[in-house]
């Protein structure tokens, strides 16, 4: 049986695979935030504030604005430079004016 941290290890290895591969990612309540965003810049079709939301869900203690405010920078730049799709900036705005409220 594996332990926890390896299975989180897995899981989030065979998100990225699938991310990798041009598939949306299968979320799981295993699945890393930064997971999610890296494959928001991996996979065109794929949005990442629907899994987000599940992933608050699972993880109510980080449901915080430190927490939501670094993923919507993550979807919103790819790195430091270069800003995301268009469609991932309007979401990550979007999400932050509902957070403020």
């Amino acid at each position: 049986m594996l332990k926890v941290e390896d299975e989180i290890l897995v899981t989030n290895t065979l998100i990225l695979i699938e991310c990798l591969s041009g598939k949306k990612p299968t979320y799981t309540r295993l699945a890393l935030k930064g997971v999610l965003s890296e494959c928001s810049h991996l996979v065109d079709n794929y949005d990442p504030i629907k899994d987000f939301d599940k992933w608050l869900r699972d993880n109510p203690y980080d449901n915080n604005e430190i927490t939501i405010s670094e993923f919507l920078r993550s979807i919103a730049m790819r790195n430091d430079r270069e800003p995301s799709r268009a469609e991932l900036v309007e979401e990550a705005i979007m999400l932050n004016e509902r957070v403020k409220r």
